[in-house]
C-alpha cells in the first residue's frame, strides 16, 4: 500500500495521541492494519502508542519520502542528496520519526527564525 502524502506536521495540527489513533486534530479516521502496523492512511502516519513515524508505503522511494516529510520543505533536497542513506550519518532512517533529534533540532532553528520566536 503506497500513500500519498507529502505534508507535515507540527505541534499546531497536533492533539495528544489516544491509544491506535491519528494525532492530527479533527482526524476521525480509522487506522487501517498493515501487517503490524497501524496507520491512518488519510495523513500516512503510522501510529505507535506515544509518537508518530511518517508512513508513505513499503518501497524504497516511499520510505525516502517518509523521512523527509519530517524536514522543512526548502530543505529536503539537500537532505536527500547529501544525508539520506549516507554511510557517515548514522540512523538517517530515523528521520522520519516525530522524536526524531536530527529532524527536530533542524526544524526548531528554522522554525524560530521563521515565526521570530523559538520553537517548541
Amino acid at each position: 500500500m503506497t500513500i500519498i502524502a507529502d505534508t507535515s506536521f507540527g505541534t499546531d495540527n497536533l492533539t495528544s495521541l489516544k491509544p491506535n489513533a491519528c494525532p492530527v486534530k479533527e482526524c476521525n479516521e480509522e487506522p487501517t492494519q498493515i501487517g503490524k502496523l497501524k496507520v491512518c492512511p488519510k495523513h500516512g502516519l503510522e501510529i505507535h502508542k506515544s509518537t508518530f513515524v511518517y508512513y508513505n508505503g513499503e518501497g524504497l522511494e516511499d520510505k525516502k519520502k517518509s523521512r523527509l516529510r519530517n524536514i522543512l520543505p526548502f530543505g529536503r533536497d539537500f537532505v536527500a542528496k547529501h544525508i539520506l542513506d549516507n554511510p557517515h550519518k548514522a540512523e538517517s532512517y530515523r528521520l522520519g520519526s516525530e522524536n526524531s533529534e536530527d529532524a527536530r533540532a533542524g526544524r526548531g532553528k528554522l522554525d524560530s527564525d521563521i515565526s521570530g520566536k523559538a520553537a517548541l
